[in-house]
């Protein structure tokens, strides 16, 4: 039975993300997410990159970040996420394997990482099933034994205690 290790830091930011669209063909389907995207209250700004099929979002500081509405916004454009990395501005967090963190308003469960303290900015890839391919997805659980992250179960990844008002528990690696 292992410990599972958890803190919050509430005070510390998440104020950029770089998402990445699979099925973008033309500048019409960039214009679709950029547009859903834009509606949402918490992001301050986007830019696209068609040859990349990616958008960088900045977000409004003081303003709950819906990691799952930014992913539904993209799906209702008639397409899917395919990478999704956030940009944390919190140095000096004591990162580990299997260890929930609450940056912001969201809890982060933290996968197949070392040991290490958090440089002043970082970036974490958010790695649920659906901000992934499936082949990808399928790849990165196959090895997992943490039980919430297993590609044959579906558990759900239980919130820490102290984390009412959370908007959601998100799986990531660095």
């Amino acid at each position: 039975m292992g410990i599972l290790l958890w803190s919050s830091v509430s005070f510390s930011q998440i104020n950029k993300a770089t998402l990445q669209a699979s099925g973008l063909t033309c500048a019409l389907c960039a214009k679709s997410i950029y547009t859903n995207l834009t509606a949402l209250d918490f992001i301050d700004s986007v830019d696209t990159d068609l040859e990349t099929s990616s958008f960088l979002i900045v977000f409004k500081p003081g303003i709950k970040l819906d990691i799952d509405a930014i992913r539904r916004k993209v799906e209702d454009a008639g397409f899917s996420v395919s990478k999704l990395l956030l940009r944390v501005d919190q140095g000096g967090l004591a990162i580990r394997n299997d260890q929930k963190i609450r940056i912001g308003d969201n809890v982060f469960h933290f996968i197949g990482v070392k040991n290490q303290q958090s440089p002043a900015s970082f970036e974490m890839r958010v790695i649920d099933q659906k901000f992934l391919s499936a082949k990808e997805f399928k790849k990165l659980t196959a090895g997992s034994k943490i039980s919430c992250y297993q590609f044959s179960k579906s558990l759900p990844c239980s919130m820490p205690e102290g984390n009412e008002g959370a908007v959601g528990i998100f799986h990531v690696a660095l």
